[in-house]
Protein backbone atom coordinates (compact mmCIF):
# COMPACT_ATOMS: atom_id res chain seq x y z
CA UNK A 1 0.00 0.00 0.00
CA UNK A 2 1.58 3.40 -0.91
CA UNK A 3 1.91 5.92 1.44
CA UNK A 4 -1.12 8.29 0.27
CA UNK A 5 -3.46 5.38 0.50
CA UNK A 6 -2.18 4.31 4.49
CA UNK A 7 -2.75 8.44 5.18
CA UNK A 8 -5.88 8.59 3.74
CA UNK A 9 -7.07 5.41 5.36
CA UNK A 10 -6.01 6.27 8.54
CA UNK A 11 -7.86 9.80 8.33
CA UNK A 12 -11.22 8.06 7.21
CA UNK A 13 -10.52 5.92 10.54
CA UNK A 14 -10.11 9.14 12.51
CA UNK A 15 -12.75 9.33 15.60
CA UNK A 16 -12.64 12.83 17.09
CA UNK A 17 -11.13 12.68 20.96
CA UNK A 18 -13.16 12.33 23.83
CA UNK A 19 -13.56 15.74 25.92
CA UNK A 20 -11.36 18.80 25.46
CA UNK A 21 -8.27 16.36 25.94
CA UNK A 22 -6.52 18.39 22.50
CA UNK A 23 -5.82 21.83 23.06
CA UNK A 24 -7.72 22.72 19.75
CA UNK A 25 -10.86 21.73 20.94
CA UNK A 26 -10.32 23.99 24.54
CA UNK A 27 -11.32 27.34 24.27
CA UNK A 28 -9.53 29.08 26.61
CA UNK A 29 -6.04 27.43 24.79
CA UNK A 30 -7.48 28.61 21.59
CA UNK A 31 -8.62 31.78 22.49
CA UNK A 32 -4.83 32.25 23.64
CA UNK A 33 -4.04 31.38 20.40
CA UNK A 34 -5.77 33.85 18.57
CA UNK A 35 -4.55 36.75 20.03
CA UNK A 36 -0.82 35.92 19.54
CA UNK A 37 -2.53 35.39 15.82
CA UNK A 38 -4.14 38.38 15.21
CA UNK A 39 -4.92 40.20 18.13
CA UNK A 40 -8.59 38.57 19.16
CA UNK A 41 -9.20 36.07 22.16
CA UNK A 42 -11.91 34.84 19.90
CA UNK A 43 -12.42 30.72 20.53
CA UNK A 44 -13.19 30.24 16.78
CA UNK A 45 -10.08 27.88 15.62
CA UNK A 46 -9.95 30.28 12.42
CA UNK A 47 -11.01 34.01 14.22
CA UNK A 48 -7.42 34.87 14.60
CA UNK A 49 -6.60 34.06 10.98
CA UNK A 50 -9.49 35.82 9.40
CA UNK A 51 -8.61 39.11 11.95
CA UNK A 52 -4.88 38.47 10.28
CA UNK A 53 -6.18 38.31 7.07
CA UNK A 54 -8.02 41.27 7.20
CA UNK A 55 -5.61 43.25 7.82
CA UNK A 56 -3.65 41.97 5.16
CA UNK A 57 -5.94 42.20 2.80
CA UNK A 58 -8.77 44.38 3.23
CA UNK A 59 -10.56 43.79 -0.01
CA UNK A 60 -11.15 39.91 0.92
CA UNK A 61 -9.79 37.03 -1.24
CA UNK A 62 -11.22 36.44 -4.87
CA UNK A 63 -9.95 32.91 -5.15
CA UNK A 64 -8.04 30.21 -2.48
CA UNK A 65 -6.89 27.02 -2.47
CA UNK A 66 -6.22 25.16 0.78
CA UNK A 67 -4.58 21.59 0.52
CA UNK A 68 -4.92 18.68 3.09
CA UNK A 69 -8.30 20.70 4.87
CA UNK A 70 -10.25 17.53 5.96
CA UNK A 71 -13.74 18.63 6.21
CA UNK A 72 -13.01 22.30 4.80
CA UNK A 73 -14.65 23.39 8.41
CA UNK A 74 -11.94 26.01 8.70
CA UNK A 75 -12.36 27.37 4.71
CA UNK A 76 -16.62 27.55 5.30
CA UNK A 77 -15.63 29.91 8.20
CA UNK A 78 -13.16 31.46 5.47
CA UNK A 79 -15.89 31.95 3.35
CA UNK A 80 -18.96 32.55 5.49
CA UNK A 81 -17.18 35.53 7.01
CA UNK A 82 -17.12 36.89 3.44
CA UNK A 83 -13.33 36.90 3.67
CA UNK A 84 -12.47 34.66 0.40
CA UNK A 85 -15.60 34.27 -2.24
CA UNK A 86 -14.49 30.78 -3.34
CA UNK A 87 -12.22 27.96 -2.17
CA UNK A 88 -10.38 24.93 -4.11
CA UNK A 89 -9.90 22.55 -1.42
CA UNK A 90 -7.85 19.21 -2.24
CA UNK A 91 -7.98 16.05 0.29
CA UNK A 92 -7.02 12.64 0.38
CA UNK A 93 -9.82 11.29 2.83
CA UNK A 94 -12.84 9.62 1.12
CA UNK A 95 -14.63 10.34 4.01
CA UNK A 96 -13.79 13.89 5.18
CA UNK A 97 -14.48 15.09 1.43
CA UNK A 98 -17.86 13.64 1.82
CA UNK A 99 -18.56 15.29 5.25
CA UNK A 100 -17.45 18.52 4.23
CA UNK A 101 -19.68 18.36 1.12
CA UNK A 102 -22.46 17.85 3.16
CA UNK A 103 -21.38 20.74 5.76
CA UNK A 104 -20.69 23.30 2.77
CA UNK A 105 -24.02 21.91 0.84
CA UNK A 106 -25.74 22.20 4.62
CA UNK A 107 -24.37 26.91 4.63
CA UNK A 108 -25.51 26.79 1.24
CA UNK A 109 -22.18 27.14 -0.23
CA UNK A 110 -21.70 24.37 -2.30
CA UNK A 111 -21.20 26.32 -5.60
CA UNK A 112 -18.27 28.35 -3.65
CA UNK A 113 -16.60 25.52 -1.50
CA UNK A 114 -15.27 22.93 -4.16
CA UNK A 115 -13.69 19.83 -2.66
CA UNK A 116 -11.23 17.70 -4.74
CA UNK A 117 -10.59 14.32 -3.68
CA UNK A 118 -7.06 13.72 -4.45
CA UNK A 119 -3.48 15.04 -3.50
CA UNK A 120 -2.79 18.20 -5.35
CA UNK A 121 -0.41 17.82 -8.08
CA UNK A 122 2.31 20.48 -6.89
CA UNK A 123 3.83 20.13 -11.03
CA UNK A 124 0.08 21.64 -11.71
CA UNK A 125 -0.46 25.04 -12.37
CA UNK A 126 -3.29 27.26 -10.67
CA UNK A 127 -3.67 30.91 -10.05
CA UNK A 128 -4.93 31.88 -6.84
CA UNK A 129 -4.82 35.02 -4.91
CA UNK A 130 -4.67 33.19 -1.33
CA UNK A 131 -3.12 29.94 -0.42
CA UNK A 132 -4.02 28.77 2.82
CA UNK A 133 -2.44 26.07 4.79
CA UNK A 134 -3.63 25.07 8.23
CA UNK A 135 -2.65 22.55 9.98
CA UNK A 136 -1.90 20.75 6.74
CA UNK A 137 1.52 21.92 5.52
CA UNK A 138 3.42 19.64 7.88
CA UNK A 139 1.62 16.56 6.47
CA UNK A 140 3.69 17.15 3.03
CA UNK A 141 6.35 14.77 2.01
CA UNK A 142 8.71 17.77 0.80
CA UNK A 143 7.88 20.96 2.77
CA UNK A 144 10.11 22.67 -0.12
CA UNK A 145 8.00 21.67 -2.97
CA UNK A 146 4.68 22.17 -1.68
CA UNK A 147 5.93 25.85 -0.76
CA UNK A 148 7.09 26.39 -4.13
CA UNK A 149 3.80 25.58 -5.60
CA UNK A 150 2.41 27.98 -3.31
CA UNK A 151 4.49 30.76 -4.61
CA UNK A 152 4.40 29.99 -8.52
CA UNK A 153 0.63 29.96 -7.52
CA UNK A 154 0.20 33.61 -6.72
CA UNK A 155 2.65 34.50 -9.66
CA UNK A 156 -0.74 36.61 -10.49
CA UNK A 157 0.24 38.47 -6.92
CA UNK A 158 -1.81 37.63 -3.68
CA UNK A 159 -0.96 36.03 -0.62
CA UNK A 160 0.39 33.14 1.30
CA UNK A 161 -0.75 32.08 4.56
CA UNK A 162 0.38 29.19 6.86
CA UNK A 163 -1.03 28.40 10.70
CA UNK A 164 0.85 24.86 10.82
CA UNK A 165 2.90 22.94 12.87
CA UNK A 166 6.59 23.94 12.39
CA UNK A 167 8.28 21.48 15.09
CA UNK A 168 10.79 18.86 14.25
CA UNK A 169 10.16 16.43 11.73
CA UNK A 170 8.56 13.04 12.90
CA UNK A 171 7.86 14.84 16.50
CA UNK A 172 11.56 13.93 17.38
CA UNK A 173 11.47 16.70 20.00
CA UNK A 174 14.93 18.33 21.28
CA UNK A 175 15.51 16.99 24.93
CA UNK A 176 15.09 20.31 26.19
CA UNK A 177 11.62 20.78 24.97
CA UNK A 178 10.61 17.61 26.40
CA UNK A 179 12.31 18.52 29.78
CA UNK A 180 10.19 21.46 30.08
CA UNK A 181 7.03 19.71 29.25
CA UNK A 182 7.62 17.44 31.50
CA UNK A 183 8.50 19.31 34.65
CA UNK A 184 5.09 21.39 34.21
CA UNK A 185 4.03 17.69 34.48
CA UNK A 186 5.80 16.79 37.43
CA UNK A 187 4.26 19.51 39.90
CA UNK A 188 0.50 19.55 38.74
CA UNK A 189 -1.52 17.50 41.21
CA UNK A 190 -2.61 13.57 40.74
CA UNK A 191 -6.22 14.89 39.72
CA UNK A 192 -4.73 16.17 36.63
CA UNK A 193 -3.52 12.49 35.47
CA UNK A 194 -7.12 10.51 35.39
CA UNK A 195 -7.93 9.11 32.01
CA UNK A 196 -10.97 11.57 31.20
CA UNK A 197 -12.81 8.50 29.18
CA UNK A 198 -12.85 5.93 31.84
CA UNK A 199 -9.83 3.87 31.39
CA UNK A 200 -7.50 2.44 34.24
CA UNK A 201 -4.46 3.55 35.19
CA UNK A 202 -2.89 7.28 35.23
CA UNK A 203 -1.63 9.36 32.68
CA UNK A 204 1.73 9.32 32.24
CA UNK A 205 3.63 12.14 33.66
CA UNK A 206 6.97 12.32 31.60
CA UNK A 207 6.64 13.80 28.01
CA UNK A 208 8.55 11.40 25.67
CA UNK A 209 8.91 11.65 21.86
CA UNK A 210 6.78 9.55 19.90
CA UNK A 211 8.58 6.55 18.59
CA UNK A 212 9.37 7.04 14.84
CA UNK A 213 8.77 3.73 13.22
CA UNK A 214 5.61 3.74 14.99
CA UNK A 215 4.01 7.11 13.94
CA UNK A 216 5.35 6.26 10.30
CA UNK A 217 3.51 3.15 10.55
CA UNK A 218 0.42 4.92 11.68
CA UNK A 219 0.40 8.02 8.97
CA UNK A 220 2.75 7.92 6.89
CA UNK A 221 2.35 11.66 6.53
CA UNK A 222 2.42 13.12 9.80
CA UNK A 223 4.96 15.43 10.26
CA UNK A 224 6.94 13.96 7.56
CA UNK A 225 8.96 16.81 6.49
CA UNK A 226 7.65 19.98 9.43
CA UNK A 227 11.81 20.84 10.28
CA UNK A 228 12.21 22.07 6.81
CA UNK A 229 9.06 24.76 6.61
CA UNK A 230 10.29 27.59 8.18
CA UNK A 231 13.99 26.95 6.06
CA UNK A 232 11.94 26.66 3.26
CA UNK A 233 9.35 29.64 3.71
CA UNK A 234 12.31 31.89 4.06
CA UNK A 235 14.16 30.87 0.91
CA UNK A 236 11.32 30.93 -1.46
CA UNK A 237 9.55 34.28 0.02
CA UNK A 238 12.55 35.55 1.67
CA UNK A 239 10.03 38.79 2.82
CA UNK A 240 7.89 36.29 4.85
CA UNK A 241 6.61 36.95 8.54
CA UNK A 242 6.49 34.70 10.77
CA UNK A 243 5.50 34.47 14.49
CA UNK A 244 6.21 31.51 16.82
CA UNK A 245 2.59 30.69 18.72
CA UNK A 246 4.27 28.23 21.00
CA UNK A 247 2.78 25.02 22.01
CA UNK A 248 5.83 23.23 23.96
CA UNK A 249 3.53 22.80 26.90
CA UNK A 250 0.00 23.38 25.68
CA UNK A 251 0.30 21.02 22.88
CA UNK A 252 2.59 18.38 24.60
CA UNK A 253 2.88 19.24 28.64
CA UNK A 254 -0.89 19.16 28.67
CA UNK A 255 -1.84 16.55 26.34
CA UNK A 256 -4.21 14.40 27.46
CA UNK A 257 -4.97 16.56 30.74
CA UNK A 258 -6.41 19.33 29.62
CA UNK A 259 -9.87 17.54 29.53
CA UNK A 260 -9.25 17.67 33.71
CA UNK A 261 -8.98 21.33 33.67
CA UNK A 262 -11.64 22.72 35.14
CA UNK A 263 -12.89 26.47 35.98
CA UNK A 264 -11.31 26.74 39.21
CA UNK A 265 -8.11 25.83 37.07
CA UNK A 266 -8.42 29.25 35.22
CA UNK A 267 -5.97 30.82 36.79
CA UNK A 268 -3.40 27.95 36.38
CA UNK A 269 -3.99 27.44 32.92
CA UNK A 270 -3.47 31.10 32.15
CA UNK A 271 0.20 31.01 33.61
CA UNK A 272 0.54 28.16 32.11
CA UNK A 273 -0.02 29.94 28.57
CA UNK A 274 1.72 33.06 29.45
CA UNK A 275 5.04 30.47 30.18
CA UNK A 276 4.22 28.68 26.17
CA UNK A 277 4.72 31.89 24.79
CA UNK A 278 7.65 32.69 26.36
CA UNK A 279 9.72 29.77 25.76
CA UNK A 280 7.86 30.78 22.27
CA UNK A 281 9.99 33.74 22.10
CA UNK A 282 13.08 32.04 22.41
CA UNK A 283 12.59 29.73 19.75
CA UNK A 284 11.08 26.73 21.39
CA UNK A 285 7.77 26.56 19.49
CA UNK A 286 5.64 23.69 17.99
CA UNK A 287 3.57 25.97 15.77
CA UNK A 288 3.66 29.33 13.82
CA UNK A 289 1.79 31.64 11.48
CA UNK A 290 3.83 33.03 8.74
CA UNK A 291 2.42 35.11 5.36
CA UNK A 292 3.89 36.90 2.89
CA UNK A 293 2.51 39.17 0.10
CA UNK A 294 3.40 38.57 -3.45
Amino acid sequence: MDDTRTSADHWNRMAAPVGATRWWLHPAIVAHVNRLIGGVAGTGVVDGDIALLRRLSPGGFRRAVSVGAGAGAKEIALVRSGLVDRVDIHEISEVRVAQGRRAAADAELADRIVFHNDMVDFAARIAVDLVYWNNALHHMPSAAEAIAWSRRALEGGGTFYMNDFVGPTRMQYPDAWLDAGSRLRAILPDRFFRWSDGRLGTIPRRVMRPDEQALVALDPSECADSGAILPALTRIFPAVAVRNTGGVLYHEGLNDILANFTGEDAPLLETILMLDEALAAQGMTHYAVAHATV
